[in-house]
């Protein structure tokens, strides 16, 4: 199989040593050398996941009920600045599996398919039902999860809003600047425990937001972490 779906952080993450899983039609860091103090960063300190391979589309309705109602039937739409999770029941997103969508707006919201695509994904224009627009926008974003028990503190360094779980809730989103750049940060608590936080930054400021976050969590314990170690401490679920 001919691979040639690199993220923006690809020669970041090659400088580091990432082993890429070259198995699937985005070149993914399957690990960086040492599964255990991976495994060991997540569980004790935080790991940083780069994780752009991830299929995102914005939608926009005037209706979000309408667009989910079709790709999604019986999943609620998500309230702004919050997320939700639904599978892809048919029509343009049949066979992409579960997603988050975040509430960015009334009238739009953003799809994060949790698993890496078989090929190489086109979304075909004018195949959305009517009354709503898709955006593929997978190469608009650096997509990266902190992950840990560090990881609120990590983040506290480089974002001025308050993480703490009473102001910024599992699956609540917030737009802000992080290290002075103006990202997407999702929270999303780890399955097997500890914080987790997606933040989605723009792909051309991307590698300036990845050398912020691992200077700043450089003291807190922060390891880059491939994709085997985060499965094997509990995945990072939709």
């Amino acid at each position: 199989m001919s691979v040639s779906g690199r993220s923006a952080l690809h020669d970041a993450l090659a400088r580091q040593g990432a082993q890429f899983d070259e198995r699937t039609a985005y070149m993914i860091p399957a690990d960086f050398g040492d599964d255990a103090g991976e495994v060991a960063a997540l569980r004790e300190a935080a790991g940083l996941v780069d994780q752009s391979f991830r299929i995102k589309l914005a939608l926009y309705s005037s209706d979000m009920a309408a667009p989910f109602a079709t790709l999604a039937p019986g999943a609620a739409a998500p309230e702004p600045n919050r997320a939700s999770v639904a599978f892809s029941g048919g029509g343009p997103l049949s066979g992409l599996g579960p997603f988050q969508a975040l509430g960015m707006t009334l009238d739009e919201a953003l799809l994060i398919f949790a698993d890496p695509p078989r090929d190489r994904f086109v979304l075909t224009a004018g195949a959305e039902p009517p009354g709503m627009v898709m955006v593929d926008v997978t190469s608009a974003y650096c997509d990266m999860l902190v992950s840990g028990p560090a990881a609120r503190g990590v983040l506290a360094r480089l974002a001025d809003i308050d993480l703490r779980a009473e102001s910024l809730p599992d699956r609540a989103l917030a737009q802000c600047p992080v290290a002075g750049v103006r990202c997407i940060v999702l929270r999303q608590d780890r399955p097997a425990g500890g914080d987790g936080f997606t933040v989605l930054a723009p792909r051309e400021f991307g590698e300036f937001v990845f050398d912020a976050l691992m200077t700043a969590g450089g003291p807190l314990g922060l390891r880059l972490v491939g994709r085997r170690a985060l499965q094997s401490t509990g995945g990072q679920d939709t």
